[in-house]
C-alpha cells in the first residue's frame, strides 16, 4: 500500500480532506486509527462508511512494518529489526533523547567498506508508506520527537520517498522540521533537487562524503568531491535548509581550519552502529 493509495480509498469511502488528514495524524503518531480528539468523538465526526473500514484498513497499515526482534543497547538506544509485507527486513534505531534512525532501502548500491548494508547491494526501494510506518512503529513504544534518515540505504538514492515522507513528518507527523535529518554521502542530485525546490520547509541535510583513506568503493572514488565541491552545493540551499557537512581525521588528514569549519562525525567512526 502507497500513500497515495491509503488517501485515495479513504476518499472512495466518502472521507473528506479534513477526515483524511486526522487520520493519517492519528495512525503516524502511533494510536489507533479511530482516535477522536478530547472535544470531538470518532463518531460524531467521520463518516460511517469511514469508520467500518478502519480495522481493515489499520490492519494492511500495520502490515506495512512489524516489530521482528528487538535489542537494546547500555545508552538507552534500542536497534529494532523490522519485517516488510514482502518479507524483508530492514532496521530502525530508537535513540536517546526522542530519536529515531530510520532506513530509506533494502540493501545499499553505495558499498562503503564500513558499512554491513553495502554488502548485498540494493534489493529494492522503501516506500514513502514504509518509511513512515517505521515511525508509526516506534511511537508505539517511546515518543518519538526527532527522525534521522540514516538507517539501512543512501537517502539521495530513493529522493522522491524520502522527501515526500519528510513533507509528512513534518505536517501530519508534528516532527519539527528543524528535527527532520536528511543523511546523504553527497550525491548531487539531493542538492540539485533542493534548489529547484518549491517547498519552503527547512529540514536539516547533513553530508558525510566518504574521504581519501576510505576504500576505492566508497563514493568519493567514484565521484572524486571535495569540502569546497560541497560547499558550493550548499550555497543554493540556505534559506530551504540547513546543511551540515562532517568529516573527521578517521576518515582523512583534514586540516585544523578545516576542521573547525566543517564539525560532526564522522560516518566510518559509527559503523558498528549502522551494520
Amino acid at each position: 500500500m502507497t500513500i497515495q493509495d491509503f488517501h485515495q480509498r479513504l476518499a472512495d469511502l466518502g472521507a473528506k480532506p479534513v477526515h483524511i488528514g486526522r487520520i493519517t495524524r492519528a495512525w503516524l503518531r502511533g494510536v489507533p486509527l479511530d482516535t477522536g480528539t478530547r472535544r470531538q468523538k470518532t463518531e460524531h465526526f467521520l463518516p460511517l462508511s469511514v469508520r467500518q473500514a478502519l480495522p481493515q484498513l489499520s490492519a494492511e497499515l500495520d502490515s506495512l512494518a512489524r516489530l521482528s526482534a528487538e535489542h537494546p543497547g547500555g545508552d538507552g538506544s534500542a536497534r529494532l529489526l523490522v519485517e516488510l509485507a514482502d518479507r524483508q527486513q530492514v532496521e530502525s534505531v530508537l535513540l536517546p533523547r526522542g530519536g529515531l534512525c530510520v532506513s530509506s532501502q533494502v540493501g545499499c548500491a553505495v558499498g562503503c567498506v564500513f558499512c554491513m548494508t553495502g554488502k548485498s547491494g540494493l534489493l529494492r526501494q522503501l516506500s514513502t508508506a514504509e518509511i513512515l510506518a517505521q515511525v508509526a512503529l516506534a511511537r508505539r513504544y517511546r515518543a518519538v520527537k526527532k527522525v534521522v534518515f540514516m538507517g539501512m540505504g543512501e537517502p539521495a538514492h530513493n529522493l522522491d520517498n524520502v522527501l515526500q515522507a519528510i513533507d509528512l513528518l513534518g505536517t501530519e507527523g508534528g516532527i519539527g522540521q528543524r528535527n527532520l535529518v536528511f543523511s546523504t554521502v553527497g550525491d548531487p542530485r539531493v542538492f540539485e533537487r533542493c534548489h529547484n525546490s518549491r517547498s519552503n520547509r527547512r529540514w536539516r541535510c547533513r553530508c558525510t562524503p566518504p574521504m581519501r583513506r576510505c576504500a576505492s568503493s566508497c563514493y568519493r572514488a567514484r565521484h572524486g568531491s571535495t569540502l569546497k565541491r560541497w560547499s558550493s552545493w550548499a550555497k543554493p540551499m540556505r534559506g530551504r535548509s540547513i546543511t551540515r557537512f562532517s568529516t573527521s581525521g578517521h576518515c582523512s588528514k583534514v586540516s585544523t581550519t578545516a576542521r573547525k569549519k566543517w564539525t560532526g562525525f564522522c560516518a566510518c567512526s559509527k559503523a558498528s552502529t549502522r551494520s
